[in-house]
This record gives C-alpha cells, structure tokens and sequence, in this order.
C-alpha cells in the first residue's frame, strides 16, 4: 500500500512539473519573440545611423583617397533603401536583413561615368555587393561574408552627417504650369523626398530615382549625380523624362504654404510640388 501511495505521489509530481514547464515555456515564448524583434532592431538602428566606408576588400586593405576626392562607401535607410559611391559612380538600390546575421543587395544600379584617372576597385565593390549574404557588426567595423562565410569586405563607421535642412517630401502637381495626371494601381504618387547627406530619392511613374542637392544663398539649389532604375513600364503613360529634366535644369526654388517650386535659370518655373 505504501508503494502504491508512493508510485501515485511520483505520477502527481511529475503531471506537475511537466504542466509548469509547459506553462513556463508558453510564457517565456512571446518575450523571447519579443527580445529578438527589439534586438533586430536595434542592429538596424546601428547599420542605418552612419556611412560605411570601404577599408579592405577580399583582403586587401583599401587606400584612402585624396582630401578632395570621397571614400568608397555606402548608406542603409531605415527603409531598406542602400545608396552610396564605388569611386568613380554613384549606386542605389534596396537591402534585404533577414535572421541570423543574412544581409543581401537588391537592385543595385550606377551611374555611367568614365574614370579611367581614378585607381578605384569599383568592379570588386559591386562584386562585393552582389555576393554578400550576411554580415558581422563588431563595435565599428562591419565584415561583410559570402555563402560560405568568407570576409569579403570590412568597411568602417563614420558618422552621418546632419541635414543641411529638412526639406521633406513633396508631390508633384505641374509641369510647366501644366497639371500632372498620373494614376497607378498601387497607388504611387510622382514624388521626390530629400534625404540626409543632400541625398534625394523619388518616383517618376515607372523607375525610382536618387541623387545628390546642395543649397546656397537667395534659395539657390542644384542637383546632381541623378541615376534612374531601367523599368520598362508600357502602360504607363506618364512621360517621366520630362519630369527627371526638372532637377537637371533647376537653379532656385521657393516654399510657400506647403508648396515647393522649382525654377531653372531664367526664373521660369519648371514645376511645383505639395508637401507629403
């Protein structure tokens, strides 16, 4: 009798820990999810809060530039946006994070210059580029690694510069005083954002765009170094080379009650925007 008592005693502890252990485990599992989502963002904050700049590639260490002239590097936006300069051109494009440390380039075009003067290593860069499948962040060094986990590049941290001014993002409405009809099915709108770094990025109805700005006095404004995904969009009947020749030609702007317009170097005006 003792033994059966003892035998049931052990039945009745063990239905215990194991029904505690089920309910510490559906306990601990949405915290886990929880630190692991904080954490993930908090790696994206890191990699989006500064400007990489190249220091050794495929184990080489990279020479730095002359004072005038910029260092390899590129930029993460906190919408997966990645920008930056190979030496020669400049590059946009998107970025993937994904678990386990995986990072991967999407999309990634250039401009078109020629820089035969230049000693750049920009083919390894894109190559670079092109075979990253995830990284390790240590302090102020990110390695980038390929599929079999090799270091392919270490690029170093340096802070991002401030805003020149918050200038936002703006919808466009005319064209030469000509209003802008554009309808899309997912709901996009011809708009231009400006960035840190007098960066900007935008839409123009069927590629995404990016380039560099600078301001000056009396509303003085110039754009530059503009590049353009090669989307063929036939049912788009928006002629979007109009609207890239806006910030070719663009030398001066005003904003007024939420309204941004740009003028070329007559004074005439090339086209207006609303603010987002």
């Amino acid at each position: 009798m003792k033994k059966l008592s003892f035998i049931l005693c052990a039945l009745v502890l063990t239905t215990a820990c194991q029904q505690n252990k089920k309910d510490s485990d559906q306990n601990t599992e949405p915290a886990t999810k929880e630190n692991n989502e904080a954490q993930e963002q908090a790696i994206k904050s890191q990699l989006t809060a500064a400007v990489w700049t190249l220091s050794k590639i495929k184990g080489e260490e990279v020479k730095k530039p002359a004072e005038e002239q910029q260092e390899v590097h590129f930029m993460l936006s906190e919408d997966d946006k990645v920008s930056g300069y190979t030496g020669c051109n400049q590059i946009m494009g998107a970025y993937e994070l994904g678990e386990n440390s995986s990072l991967k380039f999407k999309d990634v075009a250039t401009t078109r210059r020629s820089c035969p003067e230049q000693n750049n290593k920009e083919n390894e860069f894109l190559e670079v580029l092109s075979q990253t499948s995830s990284f390790k962040l240590d302090d102020k060094k990110l390695s980038l690694l390929n599929t079999q986990d090799e270091i392919i590049a270490v690029l170093t941290y340096k802070a991002s510069k401030a805003k020149v001014m918050d200038l936002g993002q703006w919808e466009l409405k005319t064209l030469k005083g000509e209003p802008v009809k554009f309808e899309s099915k997912e709901n996009n709108k011809l708009h231009f954002e400006f960035l840190e770094d007098n960066k900007i990025t935008g839409f123009s109805g069927c590629n995404t765009f990016s380039g560099a700005y600078s301001l000056n006095k009396d509303k003085g404004i110039e754009f530059s170094q503009m590049i353009s995904t090669l989307k063929a969009c036939p049912d788009v009947e928006f002629k979007e080379a109009i609207f890239l020749k806006v910030f070719e030609h663009s030398t001066s702007y005003t904003i007024e009650n939420d309204q941004l317009k740009l003028y070329n170097d007559n004074g005439k005006e090339l086209a207006s925007f609303t603010a987002l």
